[in-house]
């Protein structure tokens, strides 16, 4: 199964507040939500929307304070979204964090438990960075509608897993259609005609296509 981003998986949002003293030990809570796309609530009140961005894009990385969910939902339409797009994010923030503590985001399809996609990222222990705590710091993940990924209508589900909080967030998939993969076409002898069809690159590199041994390409940029 392949995978986008091989060098950094996924989108990881970095936020980090506070540093008084150690007294925060046993007082770690975490929240989570799922949507459309991420707004910062405090100035430079930057927006990061997901849902139709193109693959990779979406940017809410070292946000001045705690992202919220815009649009949060567990329902998708992609009836008017073009393949190749993201359209789901996750956001887990974690309050009073004393200490290094993993992270994994897992997507998965809902008929068959399919894994789909797993991101996985380290919130640093704050003692490194002269803290004794995090007062908040957050992390996200988004899926994208790509045949590896997103490629069908119904339930789809994550998981979040972390120490000390675990949470699934189960989402529903409508207005997927599969694009046309075959066509017949019957000529005359001695007969041409145009033939046009829909492809749906999600990487940037050259394509190739073969017709009963004819063969053209063209490059996703």
């Amino acid at each position: 199964m392949e995978h986008r981003r091989q060098l950094f998986i996924g989108s990881g949002g970095v936020g980090g507040g506070g540093g008084v003293p150690s007294d925060a030990a046993g007082l770690a809570s975490y929240r989570s939500d799922m949507g459309k796309g991420l707004s910062e609530l405090c100035p430079p009140y930057r927006e990061a929307y997901v849902f139709g961005a193109r693959l990779n894009t979406p940017n809410a990385d070292g946000w001045n304070c705690v992202p919220e969910i815009m649009e949060p939902t567990s329902t998708f339409d992609l009836s008017r979204i073009t393949p190749g797009r993201e359209v789901v994010v996750v956001l887990l923030v974690g309050f009073y964090i004393s200490s290094a503590v993993p992270v994994e985001h897992r997507w998965y399809r809902g008929r068959d438990n399919a894994s789909l996609f797993t991101y996985r990222h380290s919130i640093p222990d704050p003692a490194q960075y002269g803290y004794g705590y995090w007062e908040w710091y957050y992390v996200y993940s988004f899926i994208g509608y790509v045949p590896w990924e997103i490629w069908e209508n119904g339930n789809h589900y994550m998981k979040i897993a972390t120490p000390g909080y675990s949470r699934r967030l189960d989402f529903n998939i409508s207005g997927f259609s599969p694009p046309e993969t075959e066509r017949e076409i019957l000529l005359a002898p001695g007969e041409s005609q145009a033939v046009s069809f829909k492809v749906y690159p999600c990487r940037k590199k050259p394509y190739y296509v073969a017709v009963n041994g004819l063969r053209g390409s063209f490059i996703a940029r």
